[in-house]
């Protein structure tokens, strides 16, 4: 064999392992793609496209980190109007209660202010 020949046969069989590996990825089997295919070349490579997705690791989803922005419950505050976390108990900017205290609930005074909200947290001045 000549050598040209040799490194024209390499180069098609790394070929061979790079397509195994990408259509590995998408099975979510990369390694096994790219060894199969190295063992076995072509048949590797139908090997790999025959098996089925794994759908636990599959690298094929489309989730990204601004859907989990967009999932977070938002609450708007009717002291302030300003928009908070839901799960939060107090608005942060204000402080005015979201939800009220199980145990202030029944007493009936769970939304009242507390005395560090009647005055403006900037100047100072009452409410």
């Amino acid at each position: 064999m000549e050598a040209p020949f040799i490194i024209i046969l390499l180069i098609v069989w790394a070929g061979v392992v790079v397509a195994g590996y990408f259509v590995g990825k998408k099975k979510g089997k990369a390694g096994l793609g790219i060894l199969l295919t190295a063992l076995l070349g072509w048949i590797g490579l139908v090997i790999i496209a025959a098996i089925p997705v794994d759908k636990s690791t599959s690298s094929t989803t489309t989730h990204t980190p601004a859907q989990d922005l967009n999932t977070v419950p938002i609450a708007r505050c009717k002291r302030c109007y300003k928009e908070g976390p839901s799960d939060a108990r107090y608005c942060p900017h204000c402080g005015y209660p979201f939800h009220p205290d199980p145990a202030k609930a029944a007493s009936g005074n769970w939304n009242k202010r507390s005395p560090q909200n009647h005055k403006c947290k900037y100047c100072g001045k009452p409410f």
